[in-house]
């Protein structure tokens, strides 16, 4: 009979992420039927020594954490057992990391902004936390494909009520002077709230003279705040369960990963925050979330119109306005963003890809993915896809 592993769970259930992270870490455990497990679920307010009791005492052989500062760091990087990190806050040699892909979280934001038809853009976040480096860096690099520009503003004080305020006051005087209607990001559901705030201190209006997007897609603080946010959801039950796969396969004796295991992102579910179209142009707004909601099959324009109350030429004068870009390629765009996802996130053949992302034929994809990303469906595939083998899980650069 296999010998029972003990794993050691430190999340923040006060959040979404915190719950989906255990949900998915108990979901690995019971499907492999060898594993007990100990949560505890309020540790950020635990003193070291007594967090290391605790663990002590649960005599644990692996330890799956959220790991948000860096007292907690260095203590964990004191335990003799494998640990790995979800927060994707740090980058330290000694922890191995499984978390979001936060590059293609910033890309699916500016895409979405983009899609929104802004031409103005900024991204808020903090100057010392990995994600949010990577965040930027995502959203920034996307913009640029455009020819689109990014102003950037940081914060340090985090959780501490004088700072904050005058933070909150700083930050609503930098939007008020950016050109509007402005498009922002971000790098998490806390600064989109205070962010919030701040428009409405300064009397700008959400989402006409700022549209704006968390990252997190916490259930209570993008919905208990005026404007309920938009958001990017980071798949965290999706980490929890990956991350404790790697716990046990370093546990079966097999070599320790050396690269972070980065996790695809899931929806960007959008609220009012960012919802400027149906306030700018309803009809367009509408007709966009048609071919969203269809791009799984063979679409056309005049599909669109028969859906839509507008003429063709006016469809054609909005979209390239706001978009700049055709109906039509609206439609290959909605079709191709089915397809990368269901190729990094599935191992359906090629052809089936295509047939489920709107695709007439697997050749006519190929020849939009070649035009789009000078890349063939299964070398995206390749690139861009987590890889799941031993050596290129974890953190360990």
């Amino acid at each position: 009979m296999k010998k029972s592993r003990r794993l050691a769970i430190l999340a923040t259930w006060q959040t979404s992420f915190g719950h989906g992270v255990v949900n998915g870490a108990l979901a690995y455990c019971r499907a492999h039927g060898h594993w007990e497990q100990f949560v505890e679920h309020d540790y950020s307010r635990l003193g070291l020594f007594k967090l290391g009791q605790i663990i002590a005492k649960w005599n644990a052989d692996a330890l799956l954490a959220e790991i948000w500062n860096l007292d907690q760091l260095h203590a964990m990087e004191q335990y003799q057992i494998p640990i790995v990190d979800v927060s994707g806050t740090w980058d330290s040699p000694r922890i191995y990391r499984v978390q979001t892909d936060d590059r293609a979280v910033g890309r699916m934001v500016a895409k979405h902004l983009r899609e929104c038809g802004l031409k103005h853009f900024a991204y808020y976040g903090l100057p010392s936390i990995l994600y949010s480096q990577l965040r930027q860096a995502g959203f920034v690099a996307e913009l640029k494909t455009t020819g689109f520009d990014c102003a950037v503003r940081n914060h340090t004080h985090r959780g501490k009520i004088g700072p904050l305020v005058a933070n909150r006051k700083a930050l609503g005087k930098w939007l008020a002077h950016l050109e509007r209607p402005l498009g922002l990001m971000c790098c998490n559901d806390f600064h989109a709230r205070e962010a919030i705030f701040a428009c409405q201190e300064a009397g700008l209006r959400i989402p006409e003279d700022v549209a704006l997007v968390g990252v997190g897609s916490d259930d209570l603080t993008c919905e208990l705040v005026g404007t309920p946010i938009s958001s990017v959801d980071l798949a965290p039950a999706k980490l929890g369960y990956e991350a404790t796969a790697v716990l046990d396969r370093i546990l079966s004796g097999k070599k320790p990963p050396r690269r972070p295991l980065l996790i695809p992102p899931g929806e960007l579910r959008v609220r009012q925050s960012s919802d400027i179209l149906t306030v700018s142009n309803p009809l367009v707004a509408a007709a966009i979330r048609f071919i969203q909601q269809h791009a799984h099959q063979p679409l056309l324009v005049d599909d669109v119109l028969r859906e839509v109350p507008i003429s063709r030429r006016a469809l054609e004068m909005n979209f390239k306005a706001l978009l700049g870009r055709s109906p039509q390629q609206q439609v290959f765009h909605a079709h191709l963003d089915l397809a990368k996802k269901l190729l990094t996130t599935t191992d359906l053949p090629v052809s089936t890809v295509a047939e489920r992302s709107g695709f007439s034929s697997a050749s006519v994809m190929s020849l939009i993915f070649l035009r789009a990303t000078k890349l063939r469906p299964g070398q995206y595939r390749r690139q861009f896809r987590p890889s799941t083998g031993a050596d290129s899980l974890g953190a360990g650069i």
